[in-house]
């Protein structure tokens, strides 16, 4: 693998490795602040994964296979934010999305277990007086659309300190998906920002379906270069990328005067400035000067605002909110 995962290489490494596994029957959790950069580097590593991949080979049917699945070596893989779910079905519900060949892709395919659930919901808006040969005839069409089996599986459950789950039924969910499904199963979760009683339970469940903790290091440079992609490659644009690639180190060094690590701000700041910039008269673009202190400001701005440190009173008037909540007018 390069090294294009900068301070975190050594963690797309153990990933690399642990998908590698074929069937590993634990989670990989991976852990570190708000802000830290946990789902932008996980969704930068599905992409390397997928590009990397060998394209879709289906197999011939197994005779040890159950119903005579076929196995594809196009791996499915799936991110699902469990930020609003409240109900382990609606994970089944964002898996099956995804794989479902209308829904999301045509190489996808569903995979055995969401089907029973696509079943239940289908069960229930059946006439009451339902015949046994319409129960098989609704089997057969899940079969059918379970017969193109991934090879690989890989879930990716975030926001795991956010969901109104309780994490008993999220690391259960996670161990039906590592033996029932064969699948590899990554974790995101800001371990410091559950709450008292959800982070007794993880404590309690994590050893029975965690095997690898990972953590992530906030990595600037690699968040700053994947924030300029926001700017697209045309000729207008050009000016405007190379005064913030030379502005790179007043914006980091501004980042880490406000000691607030969210590398959110970031590309916050690339987009807000970007949009000021268009904004401007040709001799505005042009003076450098003009635009240096602009930046300056909307670093300043964009990152208290955004961090809730500067708002805005009924009258208009700035207020800066300090780690006491002491608010001091400015």
């Amino acid at each position: 693998m390069s090294s294009e995962f900068g301070k975190n290489q050594a963690t797309a490494d153990a990933l690399d490795s642990y998908l590698l596994l074929e069937k590993p029957e634990f989670a990989a959790l991976i852990t570190g602040n708000w802000g830290s950069g946990k789902t932008w580097f996980v969704e930068k590593y599905l992409e390397y994964a997928k590009a990397k991949e060998p394209g879709q080979v289906e197999k011939e049917v197994d005779q040890d296979q159950p119903d005579g699945e076929k196995t594809s070596d196009q791996p499915a893989f799936c991110y699902v934010s469990l930020f609003s779910i409240t109900d382990s079905k609606e994970i089944d519900a964002a898996l099956m999305t995804q794989m479902n060949p209308i829904f999301y892709s045509e190489k996808a395919r569903f995979f055995g277990r969401f089907a029973r659930f696509a079943l239940e919901r289908a069960s229930s808006i059946l006439p009451v007086n339902v015949k046994s040969n319409d129960i098989s005839t609704c089997m057969d069409f899940f079969k059918n659309l379970c017969c193109h089996r991934p090879k690989k599986f890989v879930v990716v459950l975030d926001d795991l300190e956010r969901t109104r789950l309780s994490p008993k039924i999220v690391l259960g969910y996670v161990s039906d998906l590592l033996k029932e499904a064969d699948a590899k199963v990554i974790l995101i979760c800001s371990e410091n920002n559950l709450s008292e009683q959800h982070n007794k339970i993880f404590l309690n469940f994590r050893e029975k379906v965690v095997g690898m903790t990972l953590s992530i290091e906030p990595d600037i440079e690699s968040v700053f270069n994947s924030s300029l992609k926001i700017i697209k490659n045309t000729n207008s644009n050009d000016n405007l990328k190379k005064f913030i690639i030379n502005q790179k180190q007043n914006i980091i060094d501004i980042f880490n005067l406000s000691q607030d690590q969210n590398l959110r701000h970031i590309k916050r700041i690339i987009t807000e400035f970007s949009r000021v910039f268009h904004s401007l008269s040709d001799a505005a673009q042009k003076n450098s000067e003009y635009l240096t202190n602009l930046l300056k400001y909307i670093c300043i701005f964009s990152i208290g605002i955004n961090s809730r440190k500067l708002i805005l009173d009924e009258s208009g008037f700035i207020e800066y909110t300090n780690a006491n909540k002491d608010k001091i007018k400015k």
